[in-house]
């Protein structure tokens, strides 16, 4: 490969001789030196670059102020803590006051520095050199005349009479600079000999792409179906939570279906990215179907953000998460409204790290006809393709009809294609299973866990509390450090009818509304009144005193007030609509 060509603007002889000496050293680096500071360093490189240089190396201002105007890669000879403290360990052997004067090449580490060591000795930044008169004018009056500076300075310190201590550069930091010159420049040589090479790949390639970098630079981009907007989006995210895995992707965006192909390209002894984007169009609109598709940092982002596995309990002894997350049986999650049901799947489906598997929710309850045929028979679908995990939530609300399909298209193509299927039923402690949900759990041989609710689980209140207290003390930029012990009782004592997501709601609450490090016991109490309100109690009191027939009249109202419709409610109680309504009706003396 033909040699790289440098520009160098030294600060003096000195390091010039310590330049060459360090090329001479390497086979793949020929450089012009020139001596000079500042303006002088710049009006150097302004006459020179018409010479054709592959990048400019120059010191500390020198460096920035060339960059100013520099079209081609400008490298800093970084002046380091160690040049820094040598010249201060000099200063101390003149036993006499000392300052620090520099551009903020300079001060910002001796700040860094004086900090460390808990020093006293002042600095001076300037950022004009005209500043340098003043401070020296001061520093005389002062009666100091011993400084510590770069090399940019020197004649206006003799101009005022004082000592100079010059910051000097290592062989290290020269060593470095041409390393970073060298590495920068063939690497943009490369990119630019194989721009060609990646413009005659792209064209045969199916669909669109795009051939960047490992830090997200374009090296390539042939963009004809989609818009830019979505394959850079797409891109940008992928690299920045480093979720890249080779292979293919399956999006769904409105009504079109996109595959995009990952595959990562050795060049020159260089990692690049490529993405392949190709577009299909559905016969049915995703957007507001009843189903969602994640990749795994969106799964995340989605349902993991504020979740800690402390979150999620069930109550099945001697199951771990990964024994879940790699059986090849379905997992069934059974619980109360608000346990983390959503939160327990999408942390089995990121268990599985191993495997590269789409996420799919599938919300039973709004899924329309038209999106549940296009589920079970289109060869688009997410079940009939492999790498998928597919959380079918809230399964009680399937008909018998949609129950039994989804059950046989689950027997049918599991076994060949290996997706992850995850089912979710809410059901409070009063009901029974419906045979339907039952029937799934069953013929599909599910793995089930029972999530624990709130109220169950009081021995993790300070571990929850933590969690939230965390999350919500950044959000809102707060300090709150926990309860007072009546405040923490008070939490204890209620029965978190809503259980997670409600404990979530008030912990954001209360957080948000304190000023104090302790959150009161009246706050939490006013708090927990309005949501019984909104949340009440499901548990009923029954006075043992009275006959079995008012015994049995509460709580046929009480399943009445639950329910809110009197026919679900004698069902529930099977007995007929005409004895409930006696029930009701029954007074008694």
């Amino acid at each position: 490969m033909q040699k790289l060509r440098f520009l160098i603007i030294s600060p003096s002889q000195g390091i010039t001789n310590l330049i060459r000496e360090t090329i001479q050293n390497r086979g793949d680096i020929e450089a012009d030196i020139f001596v000079g500071s500042l303006a002088e360093g710049t009006e150097i490189v302004r006459r020179q670059l018409r010479n054709q240089y592959d990048a400019v190396i120059a010191r500390g201002a020198t460096a920035r102020m060339i960059r100013e105007f520099c079209t081609i890669p400008v490298i800093e000879i970084q002046i380091s803590f160690y040049d820094i403290l040598q010249a201060v360990k000099l200063a101390e052997n003149f036993h006499e006051p000392f300052a620090v004067i520099g551009f903020p090449e300079v001060t910002e580490n001796a700040q860094m520095l004086k900090d460390l060591l808990q020093a006293d000795w002042p600095i001076y930044t300037i950022k004009e050199v005209e500043e340098a008169d003043d401070v020296l004018s001061m520093l005389q009056k002062q009666k100091t005349h011993l400084v510590i500076s770069g090399m940019a300075l020197e004649r206006y310190f003799l101009k005022y009479g004082f000592k100079i201590i010059q910051i000097t550069t290592g062989a290290a930091n020269v060593q470095k600079a041409l390393r970073e010159a060298a590495i920068s420049c063939k690497a943009y040589r490369e990119e630019r000999e194989n721009t060609e090479m990646f413009r005659q790949l792209a064209e045969h390639a199916p669909g669109d792409v795009v051939i960047c970098t490992e830090h997200g630079e374009r090296l390539y981009s042939h963009i004809t179906t989609l818009s830019e907007d979505y394959t850079d989006h797409y891109i940008d995210k992928i690299l920045q939570q480093k979720t890249f895995v080779e292979g293919t992707i399956h999006r769904f965006d409105q009504k079109d279906k996109i595959l995009i192909r990952q595959a990562r390209l050795r060049v020159d002894g260089k990692s690049l990215y490529a993405f392949y984007f190709m577009k299909k169009e559905l016969p049915i609109s995703i957007s507001k179907s009843g189903m969602t598709v994640y990749n795994r940092g969106e799964a995340a982002a989605a349902y993991l953000l504020h979740y800690d596995e402390a979150v999620a309990h069930w109550r099945e002894p001697g199951l771990e998460l990964s024994q879940i997350a790699s059986s090849r049986y379905p997992v069934m999650l059974m619980g109360e409204k608000g346990v983390g049901k959503l939160q327990m799947a999408a942390s089995i489906y990121a268990e599985r790290h191993q495997e590269d598997l789409q996420y799919c929710v599938i919300d039973c309850p709004e899924i329309s006809d038209k999106m549940w045929n296009f589920l079970l028979r289109s060869e688009d679908s997410p079940m009939n393709e492999s790498g998928w995990s597919l959380h079918f939530r809230e399964v009680q609300t399937l008909s018998e009809g949609r129950m039994n399909q989804l059950i046989s298209m689950v027997e049918d193509t599991i076994d060949f294609t290996h997706n992850q299927f995850i089912f979710s039923a809410t059901i409070r402690p009063d009901e029974k299973l419906l045979p339907t949900v039952a029937t799934l759990r069953d013929q599909l041989n599910c793995v089930v866990l029972h999530i624990l609710p709130l109220r169950e689980r009081m021995n993790e209140l300070e571990q929850l509390t933590a969690i939230y207290l965390n999350t919500y003390n950044m959000e809102f930029v707060k300090q709150v450090s926990g309860f007072t012990e009546e405040a923490r009782q008070s939490m204890k004592n209620y029965g978190w009818p809503g259980n997670l997501i409600q404990f979530k709601h008030v912990m954001k609450q209360l957080v948000q509304t304190t000023d104090t490090p302790y959150i009161q016991k009246e706050a939490v109490d006013a708090l927990l009144n309005e949501e019984k309100k909104a949340h009440p109690e499901t548990t009923l009191e029954l006075d043992l005193t009275r006959t079995l027939e008012e015994i049995n009249c509460e709580i046929a109202r009480a399943v009445m007030d639950k329910v809110g419709n009197q026919t679900k409610a004698a069902k529930q109680l099977g007995i007929c609509r005409t004895t409930l309504w006696r029930m009701l009706n029954r007074t008694f003396d």
